[in-house]
């Protein structure tokens, strides 16, 4: 894996696509927007959803409502700067689970390959699809199919997992307790089996339209993760929100406006960047357990 480092926007950079005389604008976002919708995954592990629904780029289906999102500025000791998902600012505790994450990649090693496979996207961006990650629930039918593959053993397992945490929303004191979900493989095509673990305690409304209730097990594709290219900032930009239920850090140590400091930076490039960017081994191999829980220890 080449050198990469996986970080937040800081907030300059988002108020600069809204001013077109800041030069910390990232022309990317100019050019997007700084709303950013959530996957199915991000839902299911905890990002709030708002009463009323905002949307991207005038996409008014369910794959189309966006969510709140981290930034790395710093708004006082213990509060960090998040997007909401109709664009507003707002400083939220360093303890919240319940903030979308929408990760940057910074190389310039990276963003001067990209260039060469990027894909044309609205309004004159670059995109490049790099990377896999579980996103959106699969049909009714397939998930059938699925759950009865996955209770009778029948399932190829690619070797590969995914670790998010397992804590509810409002467990903002509590440290990360990793939770392992095993990658499988059908016909080609990759999906994992998630614990639904969602901000409302009333379940989740997801992009295929049905409700799901806490502990349900949902079933989601792994697909290409998209990214928005700026040139200017050698930056890489996801176009989602791509997880939530994460604390930005300990609220008891609080932020001291340095994010290589924190919960969620040792997060985002020891366990999320492996998980985005790892190819599964060749052998497969069945897994110990289908969804189990890691030994519990601070990250």
């Amino acid at each position: 894996m080449m050198n990469l480092e996986m970080t937040f926007l800081k907030q300059q950079e988002i108020e600069g696509s809204r001013s077109f005389g800041s030069s910390s604008q990232l022309e990317a976002l100019v050019r997007y927007g700084v709303l950013a919708a959530n996957t199915d995954l991000a839902i299911l592990m905890g990002s709030n959803m708002p009463r009323f629904d905002s949307y991207i780029l005038g996409d008014k289906t369910l794959k189309g409502r966006t969510g709140s999102y981290y930034t790395q500025t710093l708004i006082y000791d213990d509060s960090v700067q998040v997007i909401l998902n109709a664009g507003e600012n707002m400083a939220v505790d360093v303890g919240n689970r319940g903030v979308g994450i929408r990760p940057v990649i910074k190389s310039e090693e990276l963003v001067k390959m990209a260039l060469n496979y990027a894909k044309d996207g609205v309004n004159g961006t670059k995109i490049l699809e790099y990377g896999e990650y579980p996103q959106y629930v699969v049909n009714s039918d397939l998930a059938n199919i699925l759950e009865s593959l996955y209770v009778s053993d029948s399932l190829s397992y690619t070797g590969k997992t995914y670790t998010f945490d397992g804590r509810k929303y409002n467990e903002s004191i509590k440290p990360f307790e990793p939770v392992e979900y095993a990658e499988f493989e059908v016909n080609g095509k990759k999906f994992v089996r998630v614990l639904a673990n969602p901000y409302d305690e009333y379940g989740c409304k997801l992009s295929n339209g049905s409700w799901y209730q806490r502990k349900d097990g949902i079933w989601l594709e792994v697909d290409t993760v998209k990214w928005l290219i700026d040139e200017k900032s050698a930056s890489l930009v996801s176009l989602n929100c791509l997880l939530a239920g994460i604390r930005f850090n300990d609220p008891c140590k609080g932020y001291d406006g340095d994010i290589r400091n924190t919960e969620m930076y040792r997060y985002l490039n020891t366990i999320m960047k492996k998980d985005l960017f790892t190819i599964a081994p060749k052998v497969r191999k069945n897994p110990s357990d289908k969804a189990k829980m890691l030994e519990k220890k601070d990250i």
